[in-house]
Formats: structure tokens, sequence, C-alpha cells
């Protein structure tokens, strides 16, 4: 995206990177601003075949085989604005990874880093989340990191799922609006955000969850851009 002229800036203008955790949670909480979609929840990407931009026919649809054209009146439900300016797509669709990782743990094997590629990443491009030895559940489940604000994450959801190392504890679906509420676990220790088509009241804006970082027909990303300093 720096250097492709088909963007029309100059590459010294920009800096595009992948959505960090907490830039997803600024687009979650704008989306509830009186310039957003305010009390209203964002529809589901329900379209099966993972197109960008499709609506499903109401606000928690799941595995539906038409889309919901972007520029329709429902199709515009599952923008963050409810109008066609807003970002489509935060709801279902596909899993959107985001730059948000627990207590610097690369899965080497899956994500691509190494311990320290994964450290000398700059941190306005990652998220840092960390929870103590002696506080993982079971030796392997992350817990709230109550330093960080505006991921819409802690401060969002309720007792949020924890991995104590052969199940879950907690609340599962405990974020805003029923979306599903998983901490990262030491095998999985990136977020991952927003749900899939088949998630029904699972996906939304508040939905996390976890991920070993690996390569998936079903994961996505999104890249954030900024201007560059």
């Amino acid at each position: 995206m720096k250097n492709n002229p088909v963007y029309g800036w100059e590459p010294e203008e920009v800096d595009p990177h992948m959505l960090t955790n907490l830039e997803w949670g600024a687009v979650a909480y704008l989306s509830k601003s009186i310039s957003g979609a305010d009390t209203e929840e964002i529809w589901n990407n329900a379209f099966y075949k993972y197109r960008t931009g499709c609506s499903g026919t109401e606000v928690d649809a799941a595995s539906e085989k038409t889309c919901v054209e972007y520029n329709t009146l429902n199709g515009q439900k599952a923008s963050t604005t409810h109008n066609i300016y807003g970002v489509y797509d935060m709801s279902g669709g596909s899993w959107d990874r985001v730059m948000g990782n627990y207590n610097n743990l690369p899965t080497t094997n899956t994500s691509g880093f190494t311990e320290e590629t994964l450290l000398n990443i700059n941190s306005k491009y990652i998220n840092r989340y960390f929870t103590k030895t002696e506080d993982l559940l079971g030796g392997v489940g992350m817990a709230y990191d109550t330093n960080i604000y505006g991921d819409a994450v802690y401060e969002t959801s309720y007792d949020a799922a924890r991995h104590n190392g052969s199940s879950w504890e907690g609340t599962t679906a405990g974020s805003w609006y029923g979306d599903a509420s998983y901490l990262p676990q030491a095998s999985g220790p990136w977020f991952y955000r927003g749900g899939d088509s088949g998630n029904n009241t699972n996906a939304g804006l508040f939905n996390f969850s976890n991920s070993r970082g690996c390569a998936d027909i079903y994961y996505s990303f999104r890249p954030g851009l900024r201007l560059a300093s």
C-alpha cells in the first residue's frame, strides 16, 4: 500500500500497518457515538463465501448464501455508521487478526515471529499485554490486563473466559451485545476480533478471542493508515 501508485499517495506521506487491538477498539467505540450507529447494533456480514462489503438479512444472521450489498438499506446496517461512509466487516465476515499479543509469546512455528523479532516491533505497531506467571490460570490462561484501556476488551466485557489447560472457565459470551469473550492463552497469545460469518450473536465489534497467529482461510486482517511522522 505504501508504494503502490494505485492508491494515489506518495510513499513518504503515509504509514500503512496491520491494525492494532487499540485501533480496533477506537473504531468499535466510535460506532457507539452519535456519529456512528449510536444505540443500534452493527449487523453481521453473514455471507458464507467471505466477501467484503456484505450484510446479512438481520442483525445476527449467520451463514447466508446471499450477499446483501453494501449500498442497499440493509447492507449499510453492516457499516459502523449505518450508512455507506462507515467501516464494513467489523462484525462477522472473517475473523480479523490484530496486533495484540500477551507476554511476548511469538508461537514461532505458526505466526512466523521469533521472540527477538517480536520484541523489536515498534510499540506503535503492536499492543503488548502481560499476565504474571503466578496469575496464569492452570499455567496457561491469561488474565485481563487492566493497565490497557481503549481496546474494547476489559471495559466492555464481564468475566471473560480463560483456558485452564483443558477447558474454558468464565463467561464465553460476556462482551457487549452477547459477543464472544475468550482471553488469549499460552498456546494462543494473539488477539483476533469480530467473529466470522457463522457466529450469530457471538460475532460483533466487541467480540475477542485468541489465536496462534497461523495462516488460515477463515482469518483475515485489515490495514490501518496514518500520516507518516
